[in-house]
């Protein structure tokens, strides 16, 4: 467990090898969010959230709500399963693509834009 001091408060932090837990914490918007997001991301891949959300997550304001995920390589078809699941569960691809094209974006090293439908949360 570790004690991290949060705008003069504390918070307690306990983790393991999988999983971070941060006992009496209120889960935000975004904190729902990125929940039932990965939800659906770790039946297909593993993942790893990056960034200013990891901030936010400790406690930290931010003026951007973005949401920072990284995966491995991934097979095309498995992509597609994906992007099925994610239009399926509420969510949308900001980026003017179909699946192939997401695809070959993600091959190219360049971010996939992906919000709940009829919002642009969590980017502002």
């Amino acid at each position: 467990m570790i004690r991290q001091t949060n705008d003069g408060k504390h918070m307690d932090i306990q983790y393991s090898d999988q999983q971070i837990d941060i006992p009496d914490k209120y889960l935000t918007t975004l904190d729902r969010f990125v929940l039932d997001f990965i939800r659906i991301l770790e039946q297909k891949t593993s993942y790893v959230i990056v960034r200013g959300y990891v901030a936010i997550l400790f406690g930290r304001s931010r003026g951007t709500e973005d949401v920072d995920i990284l995966i491995p390589p991934v097979e095309k078809d498995t992509f597609e399963q994906m992007h099925r699941a994610l239009l399926e569960g509420e969510y949308e691809f900001l980026n003017a693509e179909n699946a192939s094209g997401l695809y070959d974006m993600l091959t190219n090293a360049l971010r996939i834009r992906i919000a709940k439908k009829r919002s642009v949360y969590p980017e502002h």
